[in-house]
């Protein structure tokens, strides 16, 4: 059964507008307090790293200066989902797992707010 629910949270993560998941990334980092952002960042690239993905590999082609995860802005990170939800669906299941343990995202445009738990 916890296999279905995984399912059906990744569905309907996917179902949201790359741009719309883009923007409420960054707003819910823009929410926390740095030491919250600072380890959803870190937990990203351990989720990535977990699906055998290293975020560091797309930051130069994306065009974003950081030298790591841990440089990363909040704007970045959301670019960079947005990114991988078009076009590296596989770590699309590390992201939904990460954003998931949010206690809450910030408001999407035309959906209302979404819970991660």
């Amino acid at each position: 059964m916890a296999k279905d629910k995984e399912q059906l949270e990744f569905a309907s993560f996917n179902e949201f507008d790359p741009d719309e998941l883009k923007d409420s990334v960054r707003e819910t980092l823009l929410l926390m307090e740095p030491p919250e952002r600072t380890l959803f960042i870190e937990t990203l690239a351990y989720e990535m790293f977990h699906f055998g993905l290293s975020i560091s590999a797309y930051l130069i082609p994306l065009g974003i200066p950081a030298k790591g995860a841990e440089d990363l802005t909040p704007n970045e990170v959301g670019h960079l989902i947005r990114f991988f939800s078009i076009n590296v669906p596989k770590a699309m299941p590390a992201v939904v797992r990460l954003l998931r343990r949010c206690p809450v995202l910030a408001t999407l445009p035309q959906r209302g707010c979404a819970t991660g738990a």
